[in-house]
């Protein structure tokens, strides 16, 4: 057929005066080494170098998701009236890719002829025995059964078998699609999935056939066929002829007077089933009424690998001992992508937990407000704790987004909830220490007095940060595993960008830099009496943070391949954070306060001590010195 069509253009382009000759390079098992697991091996290769050794390229819709990418964009070229005649039926079956018309936003093929593998039946035998065509799995089962059993009373040995499907590598995953597809409840429902009860019930009973009425295995009916489009690589001189060759291979005559009636291969020009001249030569009713599928494979780089897989599985459930349930759950693995969902025993574990942490922090936040509480509370007065509490909140909140199927606004989200959420955290420590510190300079006297200021600028360069980031965006990024039952598929957030990688780094640092300054200040104010107890709690915090922090950081880059351990890791940490960073610098406070007998008054925000005690001065020579040498490198 290749030949003819080939010889067709040529002569067309002759009589025409294009002054375009088409050549035809066929890799085919005639003249290559022909595998199932190498079917696209040579395009491939052309493909990823980049190649323009070729413009024009004919594959299996198998590869369609693989392939449309490489190709132009023939949306915006074709003719519209051209276009029309393959949006319709199986023709978008075939040209679909990333959830939309393949020509939409995606580079468009088009098909140059379709295929279906059907089920025939023997109607002599089915009329000897006044039997109808069988339309459902158990109909065949029964049928074939009674045949076979009445011709062995004739012939005890018969060569009859009831369903033979020539079970081999080329078809036998096709077949499983079917299969599974053709036991779905409603014609309107999608293909239900290898890990669906349709797919179990479909399963056994395809083995129940093979071991009652048949000796091999079993074929499959699908749309397959061969997608025609244009490589993206193609030189602009050779683009336009390309174009005017694809055009006049997919157009109605070419269509109609080669692949039809010349070879009676089936078209995806819909109208043409509507001429009775091609109903002659092909079944036009099967393409009207057939309930058709075609394998569009996501999270799959290597279609071949893949068949291969199933292929090897699904043999081994028909003919070794192994259940559906286990050989579909293992085909299932291939493509499925984990998550902690609230259906699973540690995701609602660490659901209840998150939430008992949750709503106790909120507790807490309110009865500060109470005035039982806040007169053992000063440290922070409302409105900076109120901030802290904010970022406790968002600390926590992020880890809700874990929950459910990942993306990347949820990935963008969790990132910047955290990261936000610690800069919250950290922002009022500092103000207060820094409200606190015995000598205070005029820097800290600026930062004192334009507190509103301090804060809105400390957020701003966070939220900056958070947005540079977004240009540049963390994702949801699949990783895959070739051995799914040891370990399963699973989304991390990422981002391969280096911009993104360099804004998150400075991230990190700023937020190391805020604990180290409290870590300077609070060993500067160690012995402000108003706030000694104070400090104790937040160096406990402060530490404890920074190491769990630290912690997030190092397993965000480990290569675990775990999905459950990294969200328990996560998990543990951040609830950690939460419970140092407000019961330690809360309760704790409190009772250390109700131990000692300190009373003080509500709301005793520390002010400026003018006079320190002898040993407050004696600890704070460090910090004299390290603003003495800060004024020197200043003034020089």
């Amino acid at each position: 057929m290749y030949n003819d069509l080939v010889n067709e253009f040529n002569k067309y382009s002759k009589e025409n005066k294009l002054n375009i000759e088409l050549d035809k390079v066929l890799f085919s098992n005639q003249n290559t080494t022909f595998e199932l697991n190498n079917y696209d091996s040579t395009i491939d290769s052309l493909i990823s170098r980049r190649s323009n050794k070729y413009d024009i390229y004919c594959f299996d819709p198998l590869y369609t998701k693989k392939y449309t990418s490489f190709m132009i964009n023939l949306n915006d070229i074709l003719p519209e009236e051209h276009m029309e005649l393959y949006n319709h039926g199986d023709a978008k079956k075939t040209c679909y890719s990333n959830n939309q018309w393949a020509g939409l936003k995606m580079m468009i093929i088009i098909p140059l002829f379709q295929k279906y593998s059907i089920l025939y039946s023997n109607k002599e035998l089915l009329q000897r025995y006044n039997k109808n065509v069988p339309k459902t799995w158990k109909e065949l089962l029964d049928t074939g059964k009674y045949i076979l059993e009445e011709e062995r009373k004739v012939n005890s040995e018969t060569p009859l078998v009831a369903y033979n499907g020539l079970f081999t590598d080329l078809n036998s995953f096709t077949t499983l699609y079917e299969l599974v597809y053709s036991y779905r409840n409603t014609a309107d429902i999608k293909f239900p999935g290898f890990g669906s009860k349709e797919a179990i019930d479909a399963a056994k009973m395809i083995k129940q056939i093979k071991e009652e009425i048949s000796s091999e295995g079993i074929n499959a009916v699908m749309t397959g066929g061969m997608n025609i489009g244009i490589s993206k690589y193609s030189s602009d001189e050779k683009r336009d002829a390309a174009l005017t060759v694809l055009q006049f291979l997919t157009s109605e005559r070419i269509q109609k007077e080669i692949v039809v009636k010349k070879y009676g291969l089936y078209t995806g020009m819909t109208k043409l089933y509507d001429d009775e001249e091609v109903c002659s030569f092909l079944t036009c009713s099967l393409v009207k009424e057939a309930q058709s599928i075609h394998t569009v494979i996501e999270n799959v780089d290597n279609i071949d690998v893949y068949s291969s897989k199933i292929v090897k599985i699904f043999k081994q459930f028909l003919f070794e001992d192994r259940s559906a349930e286990d050989a579909l759950k293992e085909i299932d693995d291939i493509t499925r992508i984990y998550y902690i969902s609230l259906k699973s025993s540690i995701g609602l574990t660490f659901f209840i937990i998150l939430l008992s942490v949750t709503c106790l922090m909120l507790f807490t936040f309110i009865l500060v407000f109470t005035n039982i509480f806040k007169k053992w509370f000063t440290f922070f007065s409302k409105d900076l704790f109120f901030i802290y509490c904010l970022g406790c909140m968002m600390i926590i909140s992020s880890q809700y987004l874990k929950f459910g199927e990942p993306s990347d606004i949820k990935c963008q989200y969790e990132y910047a909830m955290l990261f936000i959420g610690i800069s919250l955290s950290i922002i009022p420590i500092i103000y207060v220490l820094i409200q606190s510190f015995p000598e205070r300079k005029k820097y800290f006297t600026y930062i004192v007095k334009y507190r509103i200021l301090y804060i809105l600028i400390c957020i701003g360069i966070e939220v900056i940060l958070n947005l540079l980031i977004v240009k540049s965006p963390i994702s949801a990024e699949i990783k895959m595993f070739q051995d799914t039952v040891i370990n399963k598929n699973y989304s991390k957030c990422t981002t391969k960008n280096i911009f993104g990688n360099i804004m998150i780094l400075i991230d990190i640092i700023l937020k190391f830099l805020g604990i180290l300054v409290i870590l300077f200040l609070s060993y500067t104010d160690w012995n402000m009496q108003k706030i000694s107890k104070n400090l104790r709690a937040i160096i406990i915090s402060i530490y404890s943070c920074s190491f769990s922090f630290l912690m997030l950081i190092i397993i965000s880059y480990l290569n675990i391949n775990d999905y459950q351990t990294i969200f328990m890791f996560n998990s543990i940490i951040i609830i950690f954070i939460c419970l140092t960073n407000f019961v330690n610098i809360n309760f704790i406070v409190i009772e250390i306060l109700k131990r000692t007998n300190i009373m003080q008054s509500p709301r005793s925000i520390i002010k400026s001590e003018k006079t320190v005690s002898d040993s407050t001065y004696s600890r704070n020579i460090f910090a004299k010195i390290f603003f003495c040498f800060i004024e020197k490198y200043h003034k020089t």
